[in-house]
């Protein structure tokens, strides 16, 4: 299992899963954009049949928008090979901006994306 924790931004752990979890508020954003990047374009090479991503962020600003739908968008490609894809993303019950992201993210992936209450 790898875990990476950045300054002011979520966890991301490779395992079985790929979770995504805590607050992502980066003044600079590159690093954690290039970390997902490489997230997705190492299980394309490992060619794995499925691939399990969570997300249950508390808090995320425009520039980790961003980059989480370059990384959904990344995970695409490989949904388009046959890889079985599971998404899920997380929110608390009463949050409605994370609940509205969810769903507006979910539309712009052709994959299911399943949101969640915790």
């Amino acid at each position: 299992m790898q875990t990476t924790q950045y300054k002011k931004l979520p966890t991301v752990t490779v395992d079985v899963t790929i979770t995504v979890a805590g607050r992502c508020f980066p003044e600079v954003i590159d690093e954690f954009h290039n970390k997902m990047l490489g997230i997705v374009n190492d299980y394309k090479v490992a060619h794995k049949d499925s691939i399990v991503v969570v997300f249950n962020l508390e808090y995320i600003n425009s520039c980790c928008t961003k980059a989480i739908f370059t990384f959904l968008k990344a995970l695409e490609e490989i949904y388009q090979a046959g890889t079985k894809l599971t998404v899920n993303w997380y929110y608390e019950e009463d949050d409605d901006a994370m609940a509205q992201l969810g769903l507006d993210l979910k539309d712009l992936v052709s994959y299911e994306l399943n949101i969640l209450t915790i």
